[in-house]
């Protein structure tokens, strides 16, 4: 067996994408601004990036989910009752799953 760590297939960063959406909605709605939801992020995913590469696209995909979810007016997420703040997020990072699963794979993919 190879002791080089082997390279996160497209499933693998669609799931990390959409686990970075549930936590950057979370922060969201819990009232973290972007800087702190970023380094929370930060410090959450990092540790799977095991080379440069994936160190990079981690840090990519950080910046982009934060930024589309702190984009959302806070008018509309106003209207998300507490007791379904963990419900929300959780969609959230099916959602962006999807969308980078289609992206990547030129196909839809279900969340489970």
């Amino acid at each position: 067996a190879s002791a080089e760590p082997r390279e996160a297939s497209v499933q693998d960063r669609c799931i990390l994408t959409g686990l970075m959406a549930q936590t950057a909605m979370g922060e969201r709605l819990a009232g973290t601004d972007i800087g702190q939801a970023m380094e929370k992020m930060t410090e959450r995913y990092m540790v799977v990036a095991q080379n440069d590469a994936t160190r990079a696209f981690v840090e990519r995909q950080i910046a982009r989910v934060a930024r589309g979810i702190y984009r959302l007016p806070q008018s509309a997420l106003n209207a998300v009752p507490k007791s379904d703040y963990e419900i929300f997020a959780r969609d959230a990072g099916k959602a962006e799953y999807q969308l980078c699963m289609e992206a990547l794979t030129g196909n839809p993919a279900k969340a489970e």
